[in-house]
């Protein structure tokens, strides 16, 4: 059991959520948010930042929802499972758009790997979607 999610199951309130599951989403989340930063921050630097603008706005807006969103996980305490889910949601779609932008430019090894890493948090959320209670 990693610290996180020793943590997590440290929580004295109702567990609604699978530990392991909500664990592997956070962890994929705050993944997506450093690699898609440093996406970004590379695309900027790139002699093509004009041709790539909207891998780099996909790549930030893909960075601060799912660091949002992974922030908003660890949370258990009094849950609005209607915000949650629609952060969830959000985080996913985020994710697969930037894993999109950045597949469409395979020169920049970095864009690939923020590629690669988005796909896995919009799993992640996906998954974690169905488990969400809808209302407790």
């Amino acid at each position: 059991m990693s610290h996180l999610e020793r943590i997590l199951s440290a929580h004295p309130g109702p567990r609604h959520v699978d530990v392991e599951l909500l664990a592997a989403c956070v962890r994929a989340c705050f993944e997506a948010a450093q690699l898609s930063t440093a996406a970004a921050d590379l695309c900027l630097a790139s002699e093509r930042a004009s041709e790539l603008a909207r891998c780099i706005r996909a790549n930030l807006d893909c960075s601060e929802l799912t660091a949002t969103t992974g922030r908003l996980l660890l949370r258990q305490t009094a849950c609005g499972w209607d915000v949650l889910r629609s952060q969830v949601d959000a985080c996913a779609a985020a994710a697969r758009v930037a894993a999109e932008e950045c597949e469409r430019d395979t020169s920049l090894e970095a864009c690939s790997i923020a590629a690669a890493h988005a796909r896995r948090c919009a799993a992640c959320c996906n998954e974690l979607l169905e488990a969400l209670p809808i209302e407790v």
